[in-house]
């Protein structure tokens, strides 16, 4: 019992000691210490870092990495408790280190000074939209909307959003406005830039550059110096600055300037050097158009980068991960004191694409050498032989090939050219210059050369005779004998029209007898001009055909084979419906509409322009005659009654008449213009290239796709969309025994190409025209080159006199120069009609196509090559033949010996 209470007080001792200690040492902290720590306190403040998760990468098939991420430095700016002496001196010495090491700054401060005057990048980039499309500089948007749906003829009755999208769907015209508040999106960006300082969104430039220097604080005599500081301040400024928040001024910096700021703390107060992953694309300008760029999240300047475009788009999500984060508490001097929170960045799923990497680079190695060779003529070098391109074409500068997997349908390769490198949008926004390198080469011309338009998926037109199987299998599967011979006579007459083969168009000879597969050899349009009419017409025997073979049933086949119809593709493209008679009257319908509404004042009385409203429901009504196609007596007196001037009435009816309504109706013609790829059929690369694919399947068609699996999600699996039947085996055998020819004959267009490749291939080629002229870039310049040739009694002075009272009449619809001057020239002589103005304008070039497939028997690959303006269907030969060498593993030319199986798989 002694023993316990000995115990007790032992224990109560112990703890009245401790408590001693415990209450002293609080005393000590809470009232000895208290101003120490109070100060401490005081500049401590919490640093919320945000660490951006590393994209998922985008791999070939293989697993070769064609979009990755890669390290970079990346110098940042926290302000912390520094004064705008301190950082505005520690940016003189930061801009000064990064100048000596050719280091750059991220530039989006949009106030620059070309010579002796400043101005606003965003006022530049409406200048530079608006000249592109030929308008007035100082065109409004709603005015800009209003004129572009005038000019290519889109009604009133569709919504501005309807209209943008036609726009850009048919013109490729990409107007940068905000269609709900109808402001340019510059604007609506210049504006919340001033307003973040205060300043008024009327302040012409300087006057606000003079205000931000003083804002700022910033007193350098050195104008660049002023310049690159404010840079720094205001990207500091505009990302969601905080204080303890670290805001990226400089990114892929180099190792010398890291050192540089990392050695020399007091010399760069509030900069630190982190290391950060950036988006790498190592092959450049390779699959560009199928991978995409990335850019800032729709129109906010800040915002972090997403995909824009292509699979770093459509696959955003899966690939951006989630961002990490720290919080820290800092010091005065943004030293970390101690980690409050820290939350691991995980990075983005792998996207694994279907491509062939090394056939990719192939693809767009081809198709570039053949553009550049058909424009400036000479040989086509390669080691499976070189091919000569004798003739000159000045305008194939556009082209795309694509090769897709027979038996899968998964897209080995896809090549657009022009093309882009995604990496100069990838670190900092990419630069006005770089960015206007982007844009099309002459936005008046709808082909031209356009670096970010994917030609494989979006360039819908006329195929010509690669069409011809289409044809050939309709007329098999109607009961055609492909064995019979029908004596070619060069052309078919019918409404005044002639219809002919090319070599009766070129020396009104002919290619003599033919069966199927020679017809297809020598792509005698006669033969299936034959076939469309169901006899043989230069006997006048029919055909032995057990159905009639039309328009309709062609249309089955040519849909069910992929034509007209979405591939499937995970990427946007454009499909446009296969010809028929009611696509046929909306053409000719919308044509009518265009041409009065652009010639509205020519044409339309006062009263009638004055109402908007009117004017709009009266062209509605006179393009919707198209369908009734009235006789040209009553027609007129329609024309009367419906404000149209009595001056111009009986011209205006003939023209509708005899250039619309006449021509609106479905004809014999029609039917021949489609047998042979011409006329409204209109298919993209891929679509043809999936059309291919489906006759070397046996009808086959499978879903086109470029992504072969995705992280996490597994293996996207094949799809067949359809089937049709290619008819009886033997009688279909001939369709590509006539193919095989086109290669292997002497008489075939590609024998050049292949006559000695190791393996028999089936290919077929097509040549379609474009009607219409070459607009150039400016039509002012044009019209005073030619105006002697023109209009010899028009002296310059007459048409800048009358161009000028044009515009000046014209005011309110802010009349771009070009439109000035050419109604000035119709204005000052009548007789001027569009074709004796255009008279000296370019034609386009034809549109070269070529598909194959390889080998000719068991197909495992099909290709098709498109060269737009490329003249000469042949020149597609050797780009066939190049990619089917590497997607079978052939070594060289006349190597027999080859592994199919390591190729295609």
């Amino acid at each position: 019992m002694q023993k316990q209470r000995v115990r007790i007080v032992i224990i109560l001792y112990l703890v009245g000691v401790l408590l001693i200690i415990l209450f002293g040492r609080l005393f000590y902290l809470s009232i000895i210490e208290n101003a120490e720590w109070s100060n401490i306190s005081k500049n401590l403040a919490v640093k919320t870092s945000v660490m951006a998760a590393p994209r998922g990468e985008i791999l070939d098939r293989y697993g070769k990495v064609i979009a990755g991420s890669k390290r970079a430095y990346v110098i940042k700016l926290m302000r912390g408790n520094l004064k705008d002496d301190e950082i505005n001196k520690s940016s003189v010495n930061l801009v000064k280190i990064l100048k000596k090491n050719k280091d750059k700054l991220i530039d989006k401060f949009p106030i620059k000074k070309k010579k002796s005057e400043y101005y606003y990048i965003y006022d530049q980039n409406i200048k530079d939209w608006l000249k592109s499309q030929d308008l007035p500089e100082n065109m409004k948007a709603t005015d800009a909307i209003k004129t572009l749906r005038q000019r290519f003829g889109i009604d009133e009755k569709y919504s501005a959003h309807q209209a943008v999208e036609m726009l850009k769907e048919q013109q490729h015209i990409f107007p940068p406005i905000n269609l709900v508040s109808m402001e340019y999106f510059h604007e609506i960006n210049k504006e919340e830039f001033l307003s973040k300082y205060g300043i008024s969104k009327n302040e012409n430039a300087e006057s606000a550059y003079q205000k931000l220097l003083k804002y700022f604080n910033i007193r350098e005599v050195d104008e660049e110096l002023k310049m690159k500081v404010l840079t720094i301040r205001d990207t500091a400024e505009r990302g969601d600055y905080r204080r303890y928040v670290p805001i990226s001024v400089a990114n892929d910096a180099s190792l010398k300037s890291v050192l540089e700021i990392e050695e020399n703390d007091d010399k760069y107060k509030g900069f630190s050097v982190t290391g950060e992953t950036t988006r790498y694309y190592p092959y450049k300008n390779l699959a560009s158009h199928v991978l995409g760029y990335l850019g800032q999240s729709g129109n906010d300047e800040n915002g972090k980068l997403v995909g824009k475009s292509g699979i770093e788009s459509i696959y955003e999500k899966k690939l951006r991960g989630s961002d990490g984060l720290k919080r820290a508490e800092v010091d005065v001097t943004g030293r970390e004191a101690r980690t409050i929170e820290y939350k691991k960045a995980k990075k983005g799923s792998n996207v694994y694409t279907t491509l062939d990497l090394e056939l990719q680079k192939v693809t767009d190695k081809a198709l570039k050498k053949a553009l550049s060779t058909a424009r400036n003529g000479g040989s086509y070098k390669s080691k499976y032989g070189d091919v000569s391109f004798p003739k000159k074409y000045k305008n194939a500068k556009s082209g795309a090939a694509v090769a897709v997997d027979v038996k899968t349908g998964k897209v080995l390769a896809m090549s657009s050219f022009p093309n882009f490198d995604p990496n100069v949008f990838s670190a900092n926004r990419i630069s006005n210059e770089d960015w206007q390198k982007l844009q099309s080469e002459n936005p008046r011309d709808p082909i031209s050369p356009a670096p970010l338009y994917n030609v494989a998926t979006s360039s819908a037109v006329q195929t010509g005779s690669v069409f011809k199987m289409v044809t050939a299998v309709a007329a098999i599967n109607s009961g055609l004998n492909p064995y019979q011979h029908i004596y070619d006579k060069g052309h078919v007459k019918f409404n005044d029209r002639t219809f002919g083969c090319v070599l009766w168009n070129q020396n009104k000879t002919t290619h003599g007898s033919l069966d199927l597969k020679a017809a297809l050899k020598v792509s005698c349009n006669y033969y299936f001009y034959c076939l469309m009419r169901n006899k043989d017409l230069s006997s006048g025997r029919g055909m032995g055909f057990t159905s009639v073979l039309d328009a309709t049933k062609l249309s089955y086949y040519a849909k069910a084979m992929g034509l007209g119809v979405s591939t499937g593709i995970e990427l946007p493209e454009k499909v446009v419906p296969l010809p028929s008679r009611e696509r046929k009257f909306k053409a000719a319908i919308l044509a009518v509409e265009t041409l009065l509404i652009n010639n509205a004042d020519k044409y339309f009385t006062s009263n009638t322009l004055k109402d908007k409203t009117k004017l709009s429901k009266t062209i509605e009504y006179i393009a919707g005659l198209v369908r009734k196609n009235p006789y040209e007596k009553e027609l007129k007196k329609i024309l009367d009654k419906n404000g149209i001037k009595s001056s111009v009435s009986s011209s205006l009816a003939k023209t509708l008449k005899y250039d619309h309504f006449v021509t609106a109706r479905w004809s014999v013609g029609d039917e021949f213009n489609m047998s042979i790829g011409q006329g409204d059929n209109a298919y993209t690369p891929l679509q043809v290239a999936g059309y291919t694919a489906t006759l070397g399947n046996n009808g086959i068609r499978n879903k086109l796709s470029i992504i072969d699996s995705v992280e996490g999600d597994g293996s996207v699996q094949k799809k067949v969309l359809s089937k049709v039947s290619l008819g009886p085996k033997d009688k279909f055998n001939e369709v590509i025994e006539g193919m095989r020819l086109v290669s292997k004959d002497r008489e075939g267009n590609l024998y050049k190409s292949f006559k000695n490749f190791p393996i028999d291939v089936a290919s077929k080629t097509g040549t379609a025209e474009r009607e219409g002229k070459i607009n150039p870039k400016n039509e002012k310049k044009y019209i005073k080159k030619y105006l002697q040739s023109i209009a010899p009694s028009i002296t310059q002075k007459e048409l800048d006199q009358k161009a000028r009272e044009i515009k000046e009449a014209n005011k309110g619809l802010n009349m771009s120069e070009n439109t000035a001057y050419r109604k000035a020239l119709t204005s000052l002589d009548k007789s001027l009609t569009d074709e004796k103005i255009d008279r000296f304008k370019s034609d386009y070039d034809n549109f070269a196509w070529g598909v194959a497939l390889a080998p000719a028997k068991n197909p495992k690959v099909a290709i098709c090559v498109l060269l737009v303006q490329g003249g000469s269907s042949d020149y597609t030969g050797p780009v066939i033949r190049d990619m089917i060498a590497k997607a079978l593993n052939i070594k060289k030319e006349r190597d027999r010996i080859y592994d199919i199986n390591s190729g295609v798989n």
